[in-house]
């Protein structure tokens, strides 16, 4: 089971961001939640709580109750562990852990919770947990082999988020910011031999890698191919082996590639996984038709997993219907009273729609370079459009009170009527496409960086 789920990729050019958050979202899907058989693994969990009394007073330290909840299910029902205090504080019992990772912990005593903290559980591992009473917050202790090396992880991540702050926030030479990549990666890449074959060792190593994205490739692939067949690390390579390998070798060496992993992750959820991010490479690389194709093959193979199958109808439309260089959707919106546009009416003229939220700060705070953009046009040659999903007039209104207001707004709640958050397959916002007067997409855009936007529209005016 890959346990990382908190693994994300942001490094996809925005034309393929969309199709990407599909494949990876399915991937934390199975990765996080499948039904397979796993081995139980023992980890033994003992300790003592004692509660400060005032001199004299005898010291009762029964009946604080230790329950450590299953992480998977998410329900507060399921726990792999419970244990209660004896009189002198002490307990001693067994959890049982279908897979090693981090799980949640919740400390109680008379139905009131003391203390509530993430612990990671191994098999054959030695948990022994100490702290007093009231000031639990402050006192408690787990010793153990895998928790003393999640110390280690956790003080050099929240190192290395101090270091990576400043570098990228524009306090570090921009030609020093490679060397001090490879710098820290070398330094998570280390906690494997200073804790060999540990839960935060393998995050670490994840961490390793990813540091180097977009700084080194060849160390990248170098380090993905020294892991192991852990199945936490197949994400990493899913996504990082198949495009490095891809990007130097060509897209056939990265489909070889997802193909060789195919053969070592053999269980129907593992292949499943390998088989989208094969398409989503394919995509990737502009093999369009390719990856059609191959989406019908897979898509007949698993045709009895309800879950892969939608995954795959909503892929091949984005495929067919809304990757760049594709005829725009049919859409219709009544922007206001008074106007209504369409793919249709809108044909013969460059233009870029955006789907936003006015509401959100973001959006607020990256409006004036979007005016500057929208400014620069020659003779306003693309025509901007706007369709807001906040549902009240009011937000609307209240955006322009103190912004200037150079291109069509619709009204709030149009989109209900247009259907246009399932045509343009709307998962995030802002989204906005930018159209030939041809009624081709040039490209798509899902983020609040503008200045891919900037560069498409600069290459259109100068032409």
């Amino acid at each position: 089971m890959v346990k990382k789920c908190m693994f994300v990729y942001t490094k996809y050019p925005n034309r393929f961001l969309m199709l990407s958050s599909l494949l990876l979202s399915a991937i934390i899907t199975i990765a996080c939640s499948a039904d397979v058989e796993q081995d139980i693994g023992y980890t033994l969990v003992k300790g003592q709580f004692i509660t400060e009394v005032s001199e004299g007073e005898a010291s009762d330290n029964s009946g604080i109750r230790l329950v450590v909840l299953d992480s998977r299910t998410g329900s507060a029902t399921d726990t792999l562990f419970s244990a209660q205090t004896d009189v002198d504080g002490n307990f001693e019992a067994v959890a049982k852990i279908p897979e090693k990772g981090t799980y949640p912990i919740l400390i109680s005593r008379n139905d009131r919770v003391l203390h509530i903290t993430n612990l990671v559980f191994a098999a054959k591992d030695t948990i022994t947990i100490t702290g007093t009473l009231p000031a639990l917050d402050r006192t408690f202790r787990a010793a153990s082999r895998e928790n003393t090396a999640m110390e280690t992880y956790d003080r050099i991540q929240r190192l290395y988020s101090r270091v990576a702050t400043l570098a990228y926030g524009g306090r570090v030479q921009q030609d020093s910011i490679p060397i001090l990549m490879n710098q820290w990666s070398d330094i998570f890449w280390s906690i494997q031999d200073q804790h060999a074959s540990t839960y935060a060792s393998e995050l670490a190593a994840i961490d390793a890698i990813e540091i180097l994205d977009g700084w080194n490739s060849e160390a990248m692939l170098q380090r993905i191919e020294s892991l192991n067949d852990s199945e936490i690390f197949l994400p990493v390579k899913l996504i990082y082996g198949s495009q490095l390998k891809a990007q130097s070798d060509g897209i056939d060496a990265g489909i070889r590639y997802l193909d060789n992993l195919g053969r070592v992750y053999s269980d129907d959820d593992q292949r499943i996984s390998i088989s989208m991010r094969k398409i989503e490479l394919l995509v990737e690389f502009d093999e369009n038709e390719r990856a059609i194709r191959e989406l019908e093959t897979i898509k007949r193979q698993y045709r009895s997993d309800e879950n892969f199958v939608a995954w795959a109808e909503s892929v091949s439309y984005e495929i067919q219907n809304l990757l760049p260089g594709r005829e725009m959707p049919a859409f219709e919106i009544a922007l206001n009273g008074d106007e209504t546009i369409s793919n249709e009416s809108l044909s013969g003229s460059y233009y870029m729609l955006e789907i936003v939220l006015l509401a959100d700060v973001n959006y607020q705070t990256v409006y004036p370079s979007l005016l500057e953009v929208f400014q620069s046009i020659a003779d306003n040659n693309v025509r901007f459009i706007s369709i807001p999903l906040d549902n009240n007039q009011i937000t609307v209104e209240a955006f322009f009170e103190e912004r200037t207001k150079r291109w069509t707004f619709a009204n709030a709640g149009v989109f209900d009527d247009s259907g246009i958050l399932t045509t343009l397959r709307i998962e995030q916002v802002p989204t906005r496409y930018l159209v030939g007067p041809d009624g081709v997409i040039i490209n798509r855009y899902f983020t609040q960086e503008i200045n891919v936007l900037r560069n498409d529209i600069n290459r259109i005016t100068q032409n």
